[in-house]
């Protein structure tokens, strides 16, 4: 069986619940689980880029996995095989709906009206009218006969007096006086007490309990499904269908709802360049040019690298860490995967350029066995052709001296090593 290509995996049986609740009853709305599967770019998730596997319950019924039903998420990688994993516990799905508010309560009673403000002053007193005409002035009354002179007798009684003449018309009334200025408004009097809060409304009815999602990975053989091998995912609740526990943690095979595969690439093509070339390759770009144009022109597919280091990255940090095995374009394996590359020794010493002839060459690597940088050894991040030192292997034999063997000046011409990513 090969081994899964491209993906690094783990298995792993998840508990996530799906609507709120635990050790709830069996629902009535015939849910199933749901799996989404997407690219991963390269990044924190995923070094090399990968897959993302999303998943869980169908709450809306509609058969697609929306962003609000997502209860977990896992990448399947590209780069090394892992041993695949114990089943771990998942995080809690989404709650249940809410239940139906209550009624709202009765509003409390109005306040008492606060103090009216003080009121404004005054406005100045209109002109005063003109005095009406005085009334005519009445009779008087006629004189008494005058008394013979003699002994002053008692005082006679006074006599009546007039009658009062009649009152004078009144006058007109004289003109208002303009209105005075209102006086300012004022201050607010203090607002009176709030009223009782009325009683809160009775609590809604609990939602009832769910089920929880479950996730499970496995590696897959080589099958109709992936015919490389890969990944198996599977998805369902934890519902007890099909005879199965409910609510037992274990994905079981009645409860399955969904299944998918993520299947492998196959080996990767190694090959010695059929042409040579002084230390100046123009940099590591310009060394995975030469690669690439082999390459092409022998109508290898991929995209290719060469096993060359410098100052800033070298094949551990730049090229992919294939699970599977790499051979040369005749089929020939030189190792089983990305680690046994680096292990030291080769399964087969790499002879084969890209035409598919053998061959016996010196090799530029500046590369240690485990692919990382010989810091002695690089032609100044192979810009030049002289004045300098590069490290050499040599490719017809199966031991460390494939990738480092010796060093020489960089104005000799040696082949390259070219692996597909």
């Amino acid at each position: 069986m090969r081994k899964l290509g491209f993906l690094k995996y783990f298995a792993f049986g998840l508990l996530v619940p799906a609507c709120g609740g635990s050790d709830g009853a069996k629902g009535d709305t015939g849910m199933s689980a749901l799996i989404a599967v997407s690219n991963e770019a390269a990044g924190s998730n995923c070094d090399q880029g990968g897959q993302k596997v999303e998943y869980g319950a169908d709450q809306d019924g509609n058969g697609e996995l929306t962003a609000r039903e997502v209860e977990g998420t896992r990448f399947v990688c590209n780069g090394e095989a892992a041993q695949l994993g114990a089943a771990g516990a998942g995080e809690p799905g989404p709650e249940g709906p809410a239940g139906p508010t209550g009624d709202t309560g009765d509003t409390g009673d109005t306040g008492a009206e606060g103090p009216a403000g003080d009121p404004g002053e005054a406005g100045p007193t209109g002109a005063m009218g003109a005095d009406g005409a005085t009334g005519p002035a009445g009779m008087n009354g006629a004189d008494g006969a005058t008394g013979p002179a003699g002994m002053n007798g008692a005082d006679g009684a006074t006599g009546p007096a007039g009658a009062t003449g009649p009152t004078g018309a009144t006058g007109p009334t004289g003109p208002t006086g303009p209105t005075g200025a209102t006086g300012p408004t004022g201050p607010t009097g203090p607002t009176g007490p709030t009223g009782a809060t009325g009683p809160t409304g009775a609590t809604g009815a609990t939602a009832a309990a769910g089920f929880s999602s479950l996730l499970k990975m496995t590696s897959e053989p080589d099958s109709s499904s992936c015919p490389l091998g890969g990944v198996k995912v599977q998805v369902g609740l934890d519902n007890g269908d099909g005879g199965g526990v409910a609510n037992d943690g274990t994905l079981q095979p009645g409860e399955v709802d969904q299944t998918n595969y993520l299947c492998g690439s196959g080996p990767k093509t190694a090959f010695v360049t059929s042409t040579s070339h002084d230390g100046n390759f123009g940099g590591l770009l310009g060394a995975d040019a030469v690669c690439q144009a082999k390459a092409t022109a022998a109508n290898l597919p991929g995209v290719y690298k060469a096993w060359l280091s410098d100052s800033t990255a070298s094949p551990s940090t730049r090229f992919t860490h294939h699970p599977d095995a790499y051979v040369m374009v005749d089929g020939t394996q030189i190792a089983p995967n990305w680690a046994g590359l680096i292990d030291g020794t080769l399964d087969h010493d790499l002879n084969i350029n890209e035409l598919g002839a053998a061959i016996h060459v010196d090799v530029w690597t500046g590369t240690h066995l485990d692919g990382t940088l010989y810091t002695a050894g690089m032609c100044d991040d192979w810009t030049v052709g002289s004045g300098s030192i590069g490290i050499l292997g040599v490719n017809d034999v199966t031991d460390g001296g494939w990738s480092e063997v010796a060093g020489t000046p960089c104005d000799n011409s040696f082949n390259l090593y070219c692996f597909q990513q």
